[in-house]
């Protein structure tokens, strides 16, 4: 068992605290979405048991379950849980472990004798779990003798958690799963060689995790063909009568279903995470109806909880008049004010919303409309402003009180001073400007104005396919005369508070989670001196190490 534990694979429980077995048998199929049994031999061999413990009639207890997991395991299936209580598909369901889980027991007649650290005497591991598990919430903890080898020979340290549906729960189990677990991974360390608890840091910085506030990741397909034909001169409209631009991207999500495109966006995620983004935002926007702005946001919500990254989802439905509302784009606003932003409002899945406001897009008008239904439903606002052409949109960020303007490359000087008085959050996108040949927004005069000037890849499939916050603070040093100071901020901080996040991101301090990374520079300054390459050698997520 101890190489199994060393994984940090455990026997992990749950009960259906409704009595109902129909509740029992939907936890089963819930827990096998959240395992790849392609990842390891143990994770076949767990799908394997859950998908037979109706057939093997496996029931421990009152409608109950145990099925061996580790960190990333119980975690995925515990907000799977949290989320099917939610939506009432379930009854409350309570969540715990076995009592000689990983972290859990200290004896010396058990899994833990062979650990050189004085747990075998009964010692520190399962009051760790204890306290670690009590601080963060859990509903309740346990510290006792016993666990099958008797009274003094053994000491374990229990949790149970009660999933009720809340967001207070799916925090709960991003902090104290992964800590309940990871008790036994570093006791590893001490009867190991290949483990090490120190790194040399010298000649290198380090620096918080990014955050991308601004991407559109959720796509199914890239349109290279049409960058290749923008670079050989294609005009714009040429392009879009060959059937590129946006709708083609609309038309391929429409074309996915959810399993390919939640592969594909877990791709960019996980690329954007190596390249040291800890957290970020990613929009829906290529549905432009309820069916697919849906099947985006369920993809993305999936993507939150299967990932190590904090990710915060937005509700694009405006981002173009879909060709059945060309010649009356107001019916389109009326359908998402009326049906589809409701919706998305009772299936909580989507943090905030935002709106296109552009000439020959949408106007000024419709997108007040549009944001001022949103934020009485309670969503954070964002806009995606004066891009192209200056429409007042910046100046709508600041009447509406939006967390962000973005894009801002045509925003005039009066409404700069405006969303910097009324606290609004610019979120800069140099690589759009990089990518389509245009001038950088102006992020020296908005730091003068006192704007907060956050940093943002824009990752998308037409205009800014990256997904490296370590290139775009690159470009902001090099084009946008931000120092590489004001550059970090605004790829950390500011870009946190773009976001909502800034409570728990964007910064080093107490209190904070420990998402940081280690540069090989001895300054912010090498994302513009060493270009091209990612100088990023190691990326840590709650303090532990990803990459």
């Amino acid at each position: 068992m101890g190489p199994i534990f060393d994984l940090g694979y455990g026997p992990f429980r749950w009960v259906c605290l409704s009595g109902k077995h129909e509740d029992l048998k939907k936890t089963d199929h819930a827990a096998m979405s959240c395992i790849d049994p392609d990842r390891r031999v143990e994770d076949r061999d767990n799908y394997m048991w859950i998908k037979n413990a109706e057939a093997n009639k496996l029931v421990v207890g009152s409608e109950a379950r145990i099925l061996y997991q580790d960190a990333e395991g119980r975690m995925a299936i515990a907000l799977k849980f949290n989320d099917m209580v939610r939506k009432g598909e379930t009854g409350p369901i309570m969540i715990g472990r076995d009592h000689h889980d990983p972290g859990g027991t200290d004896s010396p007649f058990r899994e833990t004798a062979n650990i050189l650290d004085g747990s075998n005497v009964c010692a520190d591991m399962a009051t760790h779990c204890f306290a670690g598990n009590a601080a963060r919430g859990m509903s309740l903890v346990s510290l006792h003798n016993g666990g099958g080898t008797g009274i003094g020979n053994a000491i374990n340290g229990g949790f149970g958690l009660v999933l009720d549906g809340s967001d207070r729960v799916d925090q709960i189990i991003r902090h104290a799963i992964s800590w309940d677990v990871m008790a036994k991974i570093s006791s590893k360390g001490l009867h190991s060689d290949d483990i090490h608890t120190e790194t040399d840091c010298r000649g290198k910085c380090l620096i918080p995790g990014f955050v991308d506030p601004h991407t559109h990741m959720c796509f199914a397909e890239t349109r290279e063909e049409e960058f290749e034909m923008r670079m050989n001169g294609t005009p714009y409209l040429e392009i879009l009568e060959k059937g590129g631009g946006i709708l083609s991207s609309v038309l391929s999500i429409k074309n996915a279903d959810q399993g390919s495109l939640y592969k594909n966006t877990k791709e960019h995620v996980m690329s954007a995470l190596k390249s040291g983004t800890t957290s970020l935002e990613i929009k829906s926007g290529y549905g432009l109806d309820m069916e697919n702005e849906l099947k985006m946001l369920k993809v993305i919500q999936k993507i939150s909880r299967t990932t190590a990254l904090d990710i915060k989802a937005t509700f694009l439905g405006a981002h173009a008049v879909p060709p059945l509302y060309k010649n009356d784009p107001d019916s389109f606003v009326d359908l998402l004010t009326g049906k589809i932003l409701p919706e998305v409002k009772r299936q909580k899945i989507a943090d905030f919303c935002d709106v296109f406001c552009e000439k020959g897009v949408f106007t000024i008008q419709q997108s007040r409309k549009l944001l001022e239904t949103a934020k009485k439903l309670g969503f954070g606002l964002k806009i995606h402003a004066d891009e192209v052409h200056d429409t007042g949109g910046a100046g709508l960020a600041a009447d509406l009180g939006a967390i962000s303007a973005d894009h801002l490359l045509n925003a005039n000087n009066e409404n700069i001073e405006k969303i910097a008085k009324a606290g609004v959050t610019a979120v800069l996108l140099p690589g759009t400007a990089f990518s389509l040949r245009k001038p950088y927004a102006r992020a020296r005069h908005m730091i003068e104005k006192n704007l907060a000037v956050a940093l943002a890849t824009d990752c998308n499939p037409g205009s800014s396919y990256t997904e490296s916050m370590p290139f775009i603070m690159g470009l902001a040093i090099l084009n946008m005369e931000m120092t590489p100071a004001e550059a970090l901020t605004g790829a950390t901080l500011n870009s946190a508070y773009a976001v909502n996040l800034a409570s728990k991101a964007g910064s080093l301090e107490p209190g904070k989670q420990a998402d940081f990374l280690i540069v090989n520079g001895t300054s912010p300054a090498i994302f513009a001196y060493h270009s091209g390459v990612n100088p990023i050698t190691d990326v840590y997520k709650l303090g532990e190490k990803i990459f």
